[in-house]
């Protein structure tokens, strides 16, 4: 399934509220294909609010359309509005940090 991610630190961010979420966990690689290269990446799924909010922010920081499906607006000052950060984790939103080998 295509997702969009968002390259921080190394590492790919995936952020969704889907169920889909729900069959990747911490410490299970997975295949992803990754321009246009078939890799195994190690997974880790951030659930708690803070991880949730920080990097969904992240996410809508560098992808705008990320940001508008998820109705994540920005502040005065152009960052992700925290409130619309909190209630995305509130609606499930979850985080997973993809590391490809």
């Amino acid at each position: 399934m295509p997702v969009a991610y968002t390259k921080h630190d190394g590492h790919l961010l995936v952020g969704s509220p889907f169920a889909w979420g729900k069959n990747l966990r911490t410490g299970e690689p997975i295949e992803v294909q990754l321009a246009g290269r078939r890799r195994t990446a190690d997974v880790q799924v951030v659930s708690d609010e803070a991880g949730v909010v920080e990097l969904y922010g992240v996410i809508a920081a560098d992808n705008k359309n990320f940001a508008s499906f998820n109705e994540i607006g920005v502040t005065a000052d152009g960052t992700p509005d925290p409130d619309d950060l909190r209630r995305a984790f509130d609606g499930g939103a979850k985080v997973f940090i993809l590391t490809p080998r």
